[in-house]
């Protein structure tokens, strides 16, 4: 280790010049390096959503709530809430008529208030049990938070 520096030393001691130049390097480099490091890794615990969810405290749903949620024309519903969307994934024994969409899609929007109404953006998933994937996809509808929509807007995949 003492040679090492003592090499080290004569290095410079000869180049000073060229020292310098390699030392301004090496600062720049673990400058850089610690501005990328900052980039990545999120500091806090808002770091992920941001400011996004500001005001989600007055809007809080309840998770007994939640899991109270249902549609009478869906066998089965799941509602789950990712930052400002709520997902509600409806499943239904048979494929749905054309117009039946849009009364389900009135049904999910009775069950929540007009404040929740304006904060999340809503997601409606329409799936039918016992399907293969080459019979039928299911159908999505969504509902941006704070518009005057009465109704979700569809894919176009819904079939008579």
């Amino acid at each position: 280790m003492k040679k090492m520096i003592n090499r080290f030393t004569k290095y410079v001691k000869a180049r000073p010049f060229d020292a310098t130049i390699w030392g301004l390097i090496t600062i720049g480099f673990l400058i850089v390096l610690y501005f990328i490091v900052i980039m990545i890794i999120p500091r806090g615990e808002d770091a992920f959503m941001g400011n996004r969810l500001a005001g989600i405290e007055q809007v809080q749903i309840s998770d007994s709530r939640i899991n109270a949620m249902s549609l009478d024309q869906c066998s089965e519903t799941e509602v789950s809430i990712q930052g400002r969307i709520i997902n509600i994934t409806c499943t239904t024994e048979t494929k749905l008529a054309f117009d039946a969409y849009d009364t389900l899609g009135e049904a999910a929007l009775e069950l929540f208030e007009d404040a929740e109404l304006r904060f999340y953006d809503l997601q409606l998933i329409v799936a039918v049990a016992n399907f293969e994937e080459t019979d039928y996809t299911p159908v999505f509808g969504y509902r941006k938070a704070d518009s005057d929509a009465e109704t979700f807007s569809w894919t176009r995949n819904r079939r008579t």
